[in-house]
């Protein structure tokens, strides 16, 4: 057999299934009642008869199988997403590729060097855990599948070579990967910065949260950056009420994962102040984020914390009590999820 004749069959069994077999069932038949008429030289009405039905079944189905065929050549069609903030043109080549910079910037070289580490299998798992689908909240996020390990490592060795203007490039990629790197880079400065230069990274930050988009960048941001410096500067206090007035659900979010250098050092009644205030927003983003800043201070101040979350029960979501009480005993924590407290 000829290699074109074997793609047929593989195309006829593999590709088109049970039609493809039912067809070479039938053609087999048909040959075969047209041989033994042929050999043994005998033709009778109802083996004309079942010839016909055979030739009316190959019929039907070359019908179906030329459609099959002629759809499955069709090329298929390429999805642009649309970009939540205008970034650089040609939206996803653009992300996807070093942009034009001065032959002395490393944003290319990092660029590459973080392609190096892309992981096509954790990729795909990180596109269904962070929702990018259309109507979810990261729809359009491409991920390489870098590993959060060699991301760190990466912007620990670029985190002084990067320009400002560049990392804001990062922050404003379609790659999910490029994106959480530059907020990265940013702890990494602001960790080894002095107070001018920490405050710098700072309100550079503020400037561009619009850019940070998904919670695991948003959490980073909040409590290695916002969260820190409201807590080296009392005076800058002020900025978590505005991130909770804010219409948006990340910078909500934002507000609630800033408390949490406060809950390191055991300051949980500044965290309680701020899930108090936004106890009553349902949104879940918000709700998981109060939910885990009570867990983090439960494990430090257990009976302030539960002592709060009693007080509030009837206030908070069913999500940040859940959440907030998972290092409590089992048993107890039944109970208390029942609002039994006695």
């Amino acid at each position: 057999m000829t290699q074109k004749v074997i793609d047929e069959i593989r195309f006829l069994t593999s590709d088109l299934g049970w039609v493809g077999t039912l067809f070479l069932l039938l053609f087999s038949l048909f040959v075969f009642s047209s041989f033994s008429d042929v050999v043994y030289q005998t033709s009778s009405t109802a083996s004309t008869s079942i010839k016909l039905t055979l030739l009316a079944g190959l019929a039907a189905t070359i019908v179906y199988i030329v459609y099959s065929k002629t759809k499955t050549s069709k090329p298929t069609k390429t999805v642009v997403y649309k970009p939540r903030v205008e970034i650089v043109p040609n939206e996803m080549q653009a992300a996807l590729e070093p942009q034009m910079t001065p032959k002395d910037s490393y944003l290319p070289e990092f660029r590459s060097t973080l392609k190096e580490s892309a992981c096509e299998k954790r990729s795909a798992r990180q596109q269904e855990f962070f929702q990018t689908h259309e109507g979810e909240y990261a729809e359009g996020d491409v991920f390489l599948g870098v590993n959060i390990a060699d991301i760190v490592k990466l912007s620990e060795s670029y985190s002084q070579k990067l320009t400002r203007p560049e990392i804001k490039e990062l922050l404003k990629s379609h790659v999910h990967d490029e994106r959480i790197a530059a907020v990265w880079l940013l702890i990494n400065r602001y960790k080894s910065g002095d107070a001018e230069k920490k405050t710098g990274v700072y309100e550079f930050y503020l400037e561009n949260r619009e850019l940070i988009n998904n919670w695991d960048m948003v959490d980073l941001a909040s409590r290695n950056i916002i969260g820190v410096h409201v807590k080296e500067n009392p005076s800058a206090q002020s900025v978590l009420s505005d991130l909770m007035k804010s219409t948006s659900v990340w910078d909500k979010r934002s507000a609630v994962m800033s408390t949490h250098p406060f809950v390191l050092e055991g300051e949980v009644a500044h965290a309680f102040g701020v899930v108090e205030k936004l106890a009553a927003n349902r949104d879940e983003l918000v709700q998981s984020a109060l939910g885990w800043v009570l867990k983090e201070s439960y494990k430090r101040k257990p009976e302030e914390t539960e002592g709060f979350m009693r007080s509030n029960f009837n206030t908070l979501s069913k999500q940040a009590v859940r959440i907030g009480t998972e290092r409590m005993d089992k048993k107890y924590r039944k109970e208390f999820l029942r609002g039994n407290f006695a």
